[in-house]
């Protein structure tokens, strides 16, 4: 059987476990190293998530290195290597185009995980996008939102998912 390597595979990413199953491939989870400060609900959500995959599926721990994880995955010989969910992103891309897996190219990784250099890239290749800038304070926000005639907005962080609370 062929594997398949999902890094953090939380919320809906835990569906790739079952679909990687069902077209008969072996699914590795590969927890990336969470701050002990981090969100508890991510370390309790990944808890409930092994004691219900453990059995069709082998947890791994990002190594203490990049290069010490990315030899524990090559071994694995995986024919992709995805994110599970948005922390995974940086380390599936890398992963994958270290291993010449399909995927994105890691070269470009600011503008799969920035949300203004992801603006900035449409609108460097002459699609729509979302008119936009980063501001450090209210009195900037509003500043930019009149000076631009704006008709409405919405202020996000520059990276994060909208479950970012």
């Amino acid at each position: 059987m062929r594997n398949i390597v999902i890094v953090d595979a939380l919320s809906t990413g835990k569906n790739y476990i079952s679909d990687a199953i069902k077209r008969n491939y072996s699914p590795y989870v590969l927890e990336t190293a969470l701050d002990p400060d981090a969100d508890p609900a991510i370390f309790s959500e990944r808890e409930q998530l092994r004691r219900r995959f453990s059995s069709v599926a082998e947890y791994l721990i990002e190594k203490e290195t990049y290069e010490e994880t990315l030899e524990m995955i090559r071994a694995l010989d995986p024919i992709l290597v995805i994110p599970g969910a948005e922390d995974g992103v940086v380390l599936a891309t890398r992963l994958a185009d270290d291993l010449h897996l399909p995927g994105n190219p890691y070269a470009n990784i600011e503008k799969y995980i920035s949300k203004r250099a992801m603006q900035e890239a449409l609108k460097a290749y002459g699609i729509r996008y979302i008119q936009g800038q980063i501001v450090h304070s209210v009195d900037e926000a509003i500043e930019f939102y009149h000076r631009e005639k704006m008709k409405g907005c919405v202020i996000k962080p520059t990276r994060g998912a909208g479950s970012n609370g």
